[in-house]
């Protein structure tokens, strides 16, 4: 019987070494070594037991110690021949280079991701920047077009204050002629009475009314020079501010009101509009091609003489 069980254990244990042997894994040999170290303390504490009561304990129990320290070698023995087998070391090999490769393969991947997640930053911070770019040239062109607005309002402001002068100094040059002529008629009827006049009353009053028609001229000229140039500055603005709405008046006064407001309700209106076109239109072979409606463009003046002479003067 005892020798029939150990067979069988024997068996059992052979069959264990073999599944342990083909079925190498990580986890396995990291078990296998767990255990070896165990067996290899158990042996530790077994055999030092044994030295410190080496008088004290009796032959049973010394037997008995002696075979649990030989059940143990036994298994150390087996772990052990594990360890130096062929087949387990060559798939031990195989797991370890499978695992480096995984490792590899998640170490190249976590810095493709790292890598990934840089370039997102990178194009995310360009594209903050392009917004904040886009926001202050925004901001920069309203404070340009604010600026432009207060420019216009003041150089308006100063053109209305220029007018106003030049009104003032028409006026009173309108009012020196009168008073030169009441003079003369006051001059002929103190005459006509024999009256004797002072010519040098005379000299003062005419350099008096020659100074001041001097200077309100002058003034008149500066005012009107001051004029001017507020009118092309303000032109300048106009031209650069309000591009759209002389475009959006033009196309208003060539083709009429929105496109898409305009809506043919008869056969008849359709036919109408199509003849108001059609009397354009000439033959090909015309050499002077059709003409141009006229209120369609404004002619300007002709750039040289060799176009002069097809400009109609009429």
């Amino acid at each position: 019987i005892f020798i029939m069980a150990h067979t069988s254990n024997s068996n059992a244990q052979l069959e264990n070494s073999a599944n342990k042997i083909n079925n190498a894994s990580l986890s396995n040999l990291k078990n296998l070594l767990l255990e070896i170290k165990y067996i290899t303390n158990n042996l530790s504490i077994a055999e030092n037991n044994l030295r410190e009561n080496i008088n004290n304990v009796n032959d049973k129990d010394w037997d008995e110690e002696i075979m649990k320290i030989e059940i143990l070698k036994t298994k150390l023995q087996e772990n052990l021949e594990i360890l130096d087998n062929p087949v387990f070391v060559k798939n031990v090999a195989k797991c370890v280079s499978k695992r480096k490769s995984k490792r590899l393969a998640i170490k190249a991947k976590k810095h493709e991701n790292e890598h990934y997640k840089r370039n997102v930053i990178i194009k995310r911070n360009k594209m903050h920047e392009q917004i904040d770019n886009t926001l202050r040239n925004i901001a920069n062109e309203h404070k340009k077009d604010l600026q432009k607005k207060i420019q216009i309002k003041e150089s308006e402001s100063i053109l209305s204050d220029v007018k106003s002068r030049i009104n003032e100094a028409r006026h009173w040059l309108g009012i020196i002629e009168p008073l030169k002529s009441l003079r003369s008629l006051r001059n002929q009827a103190a005459v006509a009475r024999g009256e004797k006049l002072s010519s040098f009353d005379q000299n003062v009053f005419d350099n008096t009314i020659d100074k001041l028609k001097e200077i309100w001229q002058q003034k008149l000229e500066l005012y009107l020079n001051e004029e001017q140039e507020l009118k092309k500055t303000l032109s300048l603005h106009y031209e650069k501010r309000f591009p759209k709405i002389y475009e959006d008046e033009w196309k208003t006064a060539l083709f009429g009101e929105n496109g898409e407001d305009f809506k043919v309700n008869s056969i008849q209106e359709l036919i109408r509009i199509r003849s108001c076109w059609d009397q354009f239109i000439v033959s090909t072979n015309a050499k002077k091609g059709s003409k141009i409606p006229i209120g369609f463009v404004l002619p300007a003046a002709p750039s040289s003489d060799l176009w002069k002479k097809y400009l109609n003067d009429g």
